[in-house]
């Protein structure tokens, strides 16, 4: 095995060791998760070397190696600042959207707040129930900060009444 083939299996065989040891406590959910900011970090690195291992054959291996470890490093620091902002932006809505009745719900890097239809709406209504504005201006506040969030909303009728009506 050649001094580069060392490198790049060192880099994948250390990874999901770091990552694992990056776990921390969800105080609102109780539970113990790795960190995306730690996911982020050790998925760029190894984006990192990888690119940087193909992207030019007929340099020297050592200088192969050396922007190996450099695209590792700035695959990191890419990598771990999108998974921090990511930590970051669902930290501040599940503080700003405490006992509101508003579920923030996290599956990679979506982040979805589920409102249920009785804190939103009355039922036969399209409007907005007055106290639901807190809520929103909550939301807002967070969306407000992190500016490169793409939201898609969606909705849904109750079941009250006949489906035309619906």
């Amino acid at each position: 095995m050649n001094q580069t083939s060392r490198i790049l299996a060192t880099v994948f065989v250390s990874l999901p060791l770091l990552v694992t040891g990056c776990t921390t406590y969800d105080a609102y959910t109780g539970e113990e998760k790795v960190s995306n900011t730690a996911k982020g970090a050790g998925i760029g690195a190894g984006v990192g070397a990888v690119i940087a291992y193909f992207a030019n054959k007929d340099e020297s291996s050592k200088e192969r190696q050396k922007r190996m470890l450099a695209a590792a490093g700035v695959g990191a620091i890419a990598g771990g600042g999108v998974g921090y902002y990511m930590d970051s932006q669902e930290a501040k809505l599940r503080k700003q959207l405490r006992e509101t009745g508003v579920s923030v719900v996290r599956d990679g890097d979506n982040i979805s707040l589920v409102m249920p239809g009785n804190i939103t709406f009355d039922t036969g209504s399209g409007d907005l129930k007055s106290s639901f504005y807190d809520v929103l201006n909550s939301v807002a506040i967070v969306l407000d900060e992190y500016e490169k969030t793409i939201i898609a909303v969606s909705g849904h009728t109750d079941s009250t009444g006949a489906s035309d009506y619906n």
